[in-house]
């Protein structure tokens, strides 16, 4: 939501301090918030608007743990991020501060099966198979989603060899000490979005009246509009004024009240 990263990942619950420092610890916070300029009070935009996506999965993650519910869907969270930090995440959040928690974790990455208690292989609209991950690792759809994923790996590096460097923009504004747009404007708090609204007071000036008639062409051609304008609203007048002249003849009506 439009609102603090400390409000987001508080989400109208009632703060408790040391569980919130657990909560960004755990969910790979901490070194974000030493590049926020505000840090839990930078101000986050619709729908994280000037976060990256994995910052964006983790504080979602960390509103998610600092909930402290019995039951958690997780779709994909690790998608998002890489591989050093998805295995933080997993050590320190599924296995850490949700050990004693349901968690259904739908995901494409393979090593954190080995983490799993319960495999469900979802594919083509159905189920391939349900079971424990002992008999998973046993069975060939899991040979299956192996070789599927072997290959997807090598069409994904492939990708990112072909278009290497197409991301690099010449000539691209560089900010100094990482400090994102706008961070030094005035009126604009340490991380915060919104700036002081700027009012001006005062009637429009002749001469703004004057600069406008002059880029529509000049007065003579202001003057032909108006022209072509009232000649139109009387055509279209008339044609009303002659039909109740017409009425007022045909039927004999009194336009008397």
């Amino acid at each position: 939501m439009n609102a603090t990263l400390r409000e987001n990942v508080l989400f109208f619950a009632p703060e408790d301090p040391k569980r919130l420092q657990e909560t960004v610890r755990a969910c790979q916070l901490e070194s974000d918030l030493k590049l926020l300029a505000g840090g839990m009070q930078t101000e986050i935009g619709e729908k994280g608007i000037n976060l990256s996506g994995g910052q964006k999965a983790r504080v979602s993650l960390a509103r998610a743990v600092y909930a402290d519910r019995e039951l958690y869907l997780l779709d994909d969270p690790l998608s998002a991020l890489d591989a050093h930090v998805g295995e933080r995440i997993v050590a320190d959040v599924l296995l850490g501060q949700l050990a004693c928690k349901t968690r259904i974790l739908a995901t494409h990455q393979l090593h954190v099966l080995s983490r799993a208690d319960y495999v469900v292989v979802v594919g083509d609209g159905a189920v391939r198979f349900a079971g424990r991950r002992e008999e998973f690792m046993g069975s060939p759809v899991y040979k299956e989603v192996v070789a599927q994923d072997a290959r997807q790996q090598q069409h994904q590096e492939k990708e990112v060899r072909e278009g290497e460097g197409d991301d690099v923009l010449d000539g691209a504004p560089v900010l100094d000490n990482g400090a994102p747009p706008g961070a030094g404007s005035p009126g604009r708090a340490k991380g915060a979005m919104m700036t002081s609204e700027e009012k001006a007071v005062g009637s429009v000036l002749w001469s703004t009246y004057v600069t406008y008639f002059r880029a529509c062409g000049g007065v003579s051609v202001v003057v032909i509009v108006l022209i072509i304008f009232l000649l139109t609203e009387m055509i279209s007048l008339s044609s009303n004024v002659w039909l109740s002249m017409w009425s007022t003849q045909r039927f004999g009506l009194s336009t008397q009240t």
